[in-house]
């Protein structure tokens, strides 16, 4: 009990500590400053401030069922912690994550791309990374890529108001086929409803690993790349204090990079960092006389 032990009789404590014990246990004298006394008050640390973060179901990146929810929220959990916050990712579809931070029903929203419709209600980060846009197509059926002009007169599959390059969103010559999910473009290349799908290679080949079975070479990717797009963190410009969320963000991942913190961590979802520059790991190798190869 609090008053026997300060009323127990002692020789060996002075009236005066008998005084300075009693006030501070009625909470009536500030600590003592550091030095003066060894013993010092336990004080819980104060919590971390909440930042919402909207996410779309878009693996390795993020998703639900990932161990730890996939790396843009770990990189972020652990970017943020030692400047005193604590995301809280809320996974939803892209197009209402995007509508939630742009009526301020979350602080921010990761990963996306930049466009300058989206710098009208959000502040962006440095790039997270930069990962290519890609073009798929099926083994028995190759489209030769190396340019946009490759894609003419082919029917393609993308997903619905996707921005990808100045170039391949302006070419007229294709016949673009919009989708409302990586699922349902991936459907339909299998059944051969499109001759290629366009789409973020990490998203696309973990759909097709997942789903299809990509191992089996009945989906290639084109060697080169239709466009390289960095991700990044948006901030709501409605949020409280979104300029020192941004700040925090920025130095928190700059840090784990320096650190090789980051590496490690892509590493662990199979991906390679270089310089900024994510890229997946290899396909298993195709056997000689596997169909259509050339």
């Amino acid at each position: 009990m609090l008053f026997s032990s300060i009323f127990a009789p002692t020789s060996t404590i002075a009236p005066k500590s008998y005084l300075l014990i009693l006030l501070a246990a009625f909470g009536l004298m500030a600590p003592p400053a550091l030095g003066e006394n060894p013993v010092l008050p336990n004080r819980p640390l104060a919590p971390a401030s909440e930042i919402r973060i909207a996410a779309a179901e878009l693996a390795p990146h993020a998703g639900q069922l990932l161990p730890e929810q996939g790396w843009v929220p770990r990189v972020l959990a652990l970017a943020l912690i030692e400047h005193g916050y604590a995301p809280h990712i809320q996974f939803m579809p892209f197009r209402r994550a995007l509508s939630s931070a742009q009526q301020g029903k979350v602080e921010a929203i990761a990963p996306l791309y930049k466009s300058p419709a989206r710098e009208a209600y959000l502040l962006f980060s440095d790039p997270l990374g930069v990962s290519a846009t890609a073009l798929f197509y099926r083994r028995a059926h190759p489209v030769h890529f190396e340019r946009i002009q490759d894609l003419a007169g082919l029917k393609v599959a993308v997903m619905r108001g996707a921005r990808v390059s100045d170039d391949f969103d302006s070419f007229a010559q294709l016949v673009r086929v919009e989708v409302t999910s990586y699922e349902q473009q991936v459907r339909m290349l299998m059944a051969g409803r499109v001759d290629a799908i366009v789409g973020e290679e990490f998203v696309v080949r973990a759909m097709i690993e997942r789903q299809y079975r990509l191992a089996d070479h009945d989906i290639v990717q084109a060697p080169s790349p239709v466009a390289l797009q960095a991700m990044y963190v948006g901030v709501a410009k409605s949020a409280i204090g979104a300029q020192e969320k941004l700040v925090a963000i920025n130095a928190g991942v700059a840090k784990l990079a320096a650190s090789g913190v980051l590496q490690s961590v892509l590493a662990e979802y199979g991906i390679h960092y270089d310089q900024g520059r994510l890229s997946p790991r290899p396909l298993p190798p195709m056997e000689a006389g596997d169909p259509g190869e050339h």
